[in-house]
């Protein structure tokens, strides 16, 4: 059977039920540009290294786009610190960061107590 009738034009129903086809397949499209545009946001994301998020050493090792054995290396050697659960490493983000730039990381660290301090001296005069 063929979408033509014998004068060789598509009927009303056809018409429609091609319009529906056409309305379907251009949702699906928009849908899968959606997806396509959230997995790309995600994984554009996923490149940067929050410091409150604990990482597994597969995520660590993508992070700083460096081996496996790398990782247990820094982890054995204590450059990198973790904690074991489970019979696997959990490392914080900040460990991370701090084993990339101590420099930043000692500023930061310094900069938090003197406000600690600071804050600590205003609440005694109360």
């Amino acid at each position: 059977m063929t979408p033509f009738d014998t004068s060789g034009k598509l009927t009303s129903a056809e018409v429609t039920s091609a319009r529906v086809t056409n309305k379907s397949l251009l949702e699906t499209f928009k849908t899968c540009k959606l997806v396509t545009c959230a997995l790309s946001n995600f994984l554009t994301n996923m490149n940067e290294i929050k410091p409150g998020v604990v990482y597994t050493t597969a995520e660590t090792q993508k992070l700083l786009k460096i081996s496996e054995s790398t990782v247990k290396r820094l982890l054995k050697r204590g450059l990198l610190r973790a904690n074991k659960i489970g019979g696997q490493y959990r490392i914080l983000g900040h460990e991370i960061l701090r084993t990339l730039s101590p420099d930043i990381d000692r500023q930061a660290t310094h900069s938090y107590q003197d406000l600690k301090r600071k804050v600590a001296r205003k609440i005694k005069n109360w």
